[in-house]
């Protein structure tokens, strides 16, 4: 059974949809907040409410996320001036590698390991760069301000 989570979320759907703009407008990765919110949902450009049968919903996420995926949809998709839309017979039709449970286990974990470690170095150095703005500023400043000579730093 395959139906639209915006006409069930309603009531929600604006709240998350700002949520989810403003993660990526600040460069972070909507996916750990979207999981949170739909969990099992697999979350696109589009949500998708999908009870799979013979696969977990996580391992559909990781495989949605694919270029292949990517690519799928975006050649069976329709296109009007802003918006894209897949028909649920094309959804459907997606192949889906299915590895036997432990290795997509083994798949799942590497995955998530290496997200959380770019989520982590992102963060430092969105930090470093704030740092630096910082001290760039308070250079300036106190330059400005005759609190420090740089004619002959340089």
């Amino acid at each position: 059974m395959l139906r639209r989570l915006d006409c069930l979320l309603e009531a929600t759907k604006t709240a998350v949809l700002t949520e989810k703009a403003t993660r990526e407008a600040a460069g972070l990765n909507p996916e750990p907040f979207l999981l949170r919110k739909f969990d099992p949902c697999i979350t696109q450009n589009h949500a998708f409410a999908v009870r799979p049968r013979t696969a977990s919903s996580a391992w559909l996420n990781a495989i949605t996320r694919s270029d292949f995926t990517q690519f799928y949809f975006m050649t069976r998709s329709k296109q009007s001036t802003n918006l894209a839309s897949i028909s649920s017979t094309n959804l459907m039709e997606l192949p889906v590698i299915l590895p036997p449970e432990p290795e997509q286990q083994s798949i799942l974990t590497f995955i998530a390991d290496q997200t959380a470690r770019f989520d982590t170095l992102t963060t430092e150095a969105q930090r470093a760069i704030d740092l630096l703005q910082e001290r760039r500023t308070a250079l300036i400043s106190a330059d400005v301000t005759g609190q420090i000579d740089v004619r002959g730093a340089v």
